[in-house]
Formats: C-alpha cells, sequence, structure tokens
C-alpha cells in the first residue's frame, strides 16, 4: 500500500481560505423556501406521529389536528406567509432560536 503524498490531497480539495463569504456568496439569488400547503403539513404530521402513539392516543391527535384547522391553523398560516415575505429566510431565525434554546438546555443539564 502506497502513502497518500500532500500532493495528491491539494489536488483533491480546495484551500482552506477559498475567499470571504464564499458560503453564503449567493444567497440572495436562491429561491425562497416555499411554504407547505397547511392541510398537506398536518397530514405530514399525523402520518409521522401514528406509529409513535397507541390508537387512542392517535385519535385523539386526530381530533386536535381537526381542531386546529377549524380555529389557529388558518390565522397562523397566514401570519406566517406575511412574515415570510419579508425575510430571505422564513425559517433561519426559528433554527438559530432552537439551537440557542438547545445551548441553554445542555448549560442547564451540565450546571445541575
Amino acid at each position: 500500500m502506497s502513502a497518500i503524498s500532500a500532493k495528491d490531497v491539494a489536488a483533491t480539495t480546495l484551500p482552506y481560505d477559498a475567499g470571504p463569504g464564499i458560503t453564503f456568496a449567493h444567497q440572495d439569488s436562491l429561491p425562497k423556501l416555499p411554504i407547505a400547503d397547511l392541510h398537506d403539513t398536518c397530514r405530514n404530521y399525523l402520518s409521522a406521529v401514528k406509529p409513535l402513539q397507541t390508537p387512542r392516543e392517535h385519535v385523539d391527535t386526530v381530533a386536535a389536528v381537526k381542531e386546529f384547522l377549524k380555529t389557529d391553523g388558518p390565522e397562523l398560516q397566514e401570519r406566517l406567509k406575511k412574515y415570510a415575505s419579508s425575510k430571505s429566510s422564513y425559517i433561519e431565525q426559528f433554527c438559530k432560536l432552537e439551537n440557542h434554546l438547545a445551548i441553554i438546555s445542555n448549560k442547564k443539564l451540565i450546571e445541575c
């Protein structure tokens, strides 16, 4: 077995400093992330949780989703669409929040 030379590695990898902002250089030219239809989202949610639930739990979840679709769901969907219209990525802020909460949560676990 022959050793891999530094020259071989250099030929197959990008230079470490490929320039400023290369990761997000074309972010503004990418299409916006679409917002899924509310009914499709609820249907996908029910499919995802069904294997994790007892039959009784699933009946309760289906009822809760039907209630959500009749009450808060449509308004929240419209608010999300309005929020997303002014953002390059409507989900980015929520991902940052989730990461922040995970860090806080992990910190608390460590401090206990």
